[in-house]
């Protein structure tokens, strides 16, 4: 009821005086009541001292019921609400863990009904809040020209108990509006539990907020929060429900789909508790919780719900006796660094952080924990690792870094040394990573609110490698790419003379193909057009399994997943391209015509010092071959230029057969010396300066050699899988064969976002030397000439 609305009669005053930290709960009492407006304010120069002051009709002996509650005599005598009970209640507190205080007392008096609209008008003025905000009452809206950059919230204090002046609830809005502010996209969707006036749904459709929910228990503020919509016209954008968190748990999680950026509860600890449990249902992984309206001596219980249910960044807030909680899922940022192998475990680590309530995120945003997945196939490749170490450390010095993979294995105690460096895994027991890091938070979050973080000793779980014999299962149950890779086999048992491999990733073994099938039908329903299959040492599968098992059979049961649009090999030697691997990728119709064989040198004499089981005529010879089964096909390679005893006359044998084969692509590398391996100790080191000119020389062919490649594409059509889209820059993706297409029209196309993952028609318009250019062909989306293939998750249609 508006204040200058029903002014006949008189009011019943009820002043309750209380400790702080039983204010929210006396005034939600006295509300629950029947009280038309409830007044929350400190007692001036006493801290332990709150004043509730709550106003009821009373006309006579009549006292008029409130809607959806029916007349009964719960309010004591005459419809007056009745003294002694209030002072009985609150004598009963103590009975549910709160404290009313040593000086509570309880006062009644007469307030005519023109006056209480006068107090109701002294009380409630326009009121700034946080940066943008200026609550009105709705007798009094300011104009423009006052307070003029704030956003105006008109609310009707007569409505129900909420009046926005509560301090959690300023406290709420301070938060919701920094929260806006600091989001990195923008904020989509909000729920608001126990939404009293509706003031905060209000204030998040102000800001811009597309879909909000308003959520009370009590119908009256229910029809507050509508009215108060109504009134500040952004009633389109909220969709206000009634009824306790118990009913609409269920239809709010299946409403929002887990969507929401925020969710705000502005109630009693006593809801907030079973909430924590369902913010997994709520909210988006990076979603914000603002918690208010607790007592102090509910914080330790709300505290350690928000801990249980994975929110495990708190910030706590006093404000006016209570205390209000800000809570995000920790973050852990994640890089990968090396081969395709390594992208897929640190991707396999994402679902594990997942499974444990962490959000898995980009390493160069803000982060609470790091995951470093480390290279030291080169020493290039170590120096880098080290540097990303010390890189995370400085970002957030009191994030705890987890530091696993080949380096760690190779250098386990030059790693701890490393600062910021909590835990070192090798090449085994990175399935425990990921709940780890969630134990680690959790203790970490309250040294972190008050300034006291302690390092702990450094863990190790660096085991030797040569005693390993099971394949580590870390299922990929997510992954951020367009294609997939799926990771079946680990470690190398063939000790080329230059390789730290098998020293650091153990002997080769096998993941059980009916795993293997298992997830690749599950990328494939889940809508990745195309599958990597990668291993450490690929043509090594099965050689550790029985019944017969080797790559060729897995490929085969690989390519009949129903639905797989591309299949991919990462790595293979010459030698292990049998022709019973033949027959099998031309068995199947997803293989992408495109294969990477190391051919380290094309001297024959290097290759047996490099411990290399083929030789350079039988690279050429199997590249002849390939190219009479796939004319168009795509063959990468990789070269190392200085090997100890490499003469000039080596380099160029090496360049002559990569010229003779025509690669499309050369990854280049200066021979790198590794401890612990046979050619570190060879004579003949060839000069560091040498190996770096002959790397740069060979990067020049392999220029040369690309832009051959690219040129045989010049006015063809290929269908390119979009990998990303930036907004207001052009399409990137892959051929089937492995050549890097640029989409020069997509801003012209209209969207960014929906093309990732997609297959579209290209015509190659333009070449260059690390990529080709084309246009869309114009076929029909949707019915209509757009320039966009029509196609569903799956790919062409």
């Amino acid at each position: 009821m508006n204040p200058s609305h029903s002014l006949r009669g008189s009011y019943q005053r009820l002043q309750v005086q209380v400790h702080p930290s039983v204010v929210e709960a006396v005034a939600y009492h006295l509300e629950s009541l029947g009280a038309q407006g409830v007044e929350v304010a400190e007692v001036p120069g006493s801290p332990d001292l709150a004043r509730v002051i709550a106003y009821y009709p009373w006309d006579g002996d009549h006292w008029p019921a409130r809607p959806g509650l029916g007349e009964d005599d719960r309010t004591g005598l005459g419809g007056r609400v009745s003294v002694q009970e209030v002072e009985r209640w609150l004598r009963n507190l103590p009975s549910f863990g709160l404290n009313p205080g040593p000086q509570m007392t309880v006062e009644e008096s007469r307030v005519a009904a023109e006056d209480w609209a006068t107090q109701w008008k002294q009380y409630f003025h326009p009121l700034p809040v946080g940066r943008h905000f200026l609550i009105c009452p709705s007798w009094e809206v300011p104009s423009d020209e006052v307070e003029p950059d704030r956003i105006r919230l008109i609310l009707d204090p007569g409505q129900a108990f909420g009046t926005g002046q509560h301090p959690t609830t300023q406290l709420a809005l301070e938060w919701l509006e920094d929260s806006i502010a600091a989001a990195d996209a923008r904020v989509e969707s909000l729920i608001d539990v126990g939404c009293g006036s509706g003031i905060l749904a209000v204030a998040a459709r102000k800001l811009g907020v597309r879909h909000v929910w308003a959520v009370d228990v009590d119908p009256v503020a229910v029809a507050a929060c509508q009215e108060n919509l109504e009134r500040n016209g952004v009633a389109g954008g909220v969709e206000v429900l009634s009824g306790s968190w118990e009913v609409l748990r269920s239809p709010l999680a299946k409403a929002s789909q887990g969507r929401a950026d925020v969710v705000v509860a502005n109630i009693l600890a006593e809801v907030i508790v079973p909430l924590t449990r369902d913010l997994h249902w709520l909210l988006k992984p990076e979603g914000i919780f603002i918690g208010s309206g607790i007592s102090a001596a509910r914080v330790a219980e709300v505290e350690e719900a928000l801990r249980q249910a994975g929110w495990i960044q708190q910030e706590w807030r006093p404000q006016g006796g209570w205390r209000a909680v800000k809570a995000r899922r920790a973050r852990v940022g994640l890089v990968s660094l090396g081969c395709k192998v390594n992208q897929y475990e640190i991707d396999a680590l994402a679902g594990q952080l997942e499974a444990q309530g962490l959000v898995p995120c980009d390493a160069d945003g803000p982060a609470d924990a790091y995951c470093l997945n480390t290279c030291a196939v080169t020493g290039v490749s170590e120096k880098k690792s080290r540097q990303w170490t010390r890189r995370l450390h400085e970002r957030n010095p009191n994030a705890p870094i987890v530091v696993m993979g080949c380096l760690s294995q190779a250098s386990p105690e030059a790693v701890a040394a490393l600062p910021g460096v909590e835990l070192v895994v090798g090449s085994q027991g990175r399935g425990a990573v990921a709940g780890w890091l969630a134990q680690r938070l959790r203790e970490l979050t309250p040294q972190l609110r008050t300034g006291t973080v302690r390092p702990p000793a450094v863990e190790s779980w660096v085991q030797p490698v040569y005693r390993q014999r099971h394949y580590e299962e870390l299922a990929l149950p997510r992954t951020g790419q367009t294609r997939a890779v799926v990771k079946v086999q680990d470690g190398c048992s063939l000790f080329c003379s230059y390789c730290l491999i098998p020293h650091v990733r153990g002997p080769s073994r096998s993941r059980d193909p009916q795993a293997v099938l298992a997830e690749v039908r599950r990328l494939v329903e889940a809508g990745f057009q195309e599958i990597v299959i990668t291993g450490i040492h690929l043509g090594g599968y099965g050689q550790d399994l029985l019944d017969g098992w080797n790559l060729a059979r897995l490929l085969r049961l690989v390519g009949s997943v129903e639905g797989l649009k591309r299949l991919r090999l990462s790595s293979l030697d010459p030698h292990e391209v049998t022709e019973e691997v033949l027959e099998s990728l031309q068995a199947i119709p997803a293989f992408c015509p495109h294969l990477h064989l190391p051919l380290q040198s094309g001297d024959d004499r290097i290759l047996r010092a490099m411990r290399r089981r083929h030789t350079a005529d039988q690279l050429v010879e199997l590249a002849e071959r390939l190219r009479r089964i796939w004319p168009q096909i795509a063959l990468t390679t990789d070269v190392i230029t200085g090997f100890p005893g490499e003469t000039e006359k080596a380099f160029a044998r090496t360049v002559e057969v990569c010229r003779q084969v025509g690669f499309s692509r050369l990854h280049v590398f200066p021979y790198s010396a590794r401890q612990r391996t046979p050619a570190a100790r060879f004579p003949d080191q060839v000069p560091v300066e040498v190996r770096h000119e002959r790397a740069r020389q060979l990067i020049e062919v392999g220029r040369e050699l690309a832009l051959a490649y690219h040129r045989r594409w010049l006015g063809c059509t290929v269908e390119v899988l979009v990998e990303q889209v930036k907004p207001g820059q052009r399409a990137e993706g892959l051929t089937r064969e492995y050549v890097r297409v640029q989409v020069a029209d997509t801003t012209a196309q209209g969207g960014s976002e929906p093309w990732a993952g997609r297959i579209v028609p290209v015509q190659i318009t333009e070449v260059q030397t690390d990529r080709v250019v084309g246009r869309l062909l114009g076929v029909r989306s949707g019915g209509k000439q757009d320039g966009l293939l029509a196609m569903d998750a799956r790919g062409v249609g």
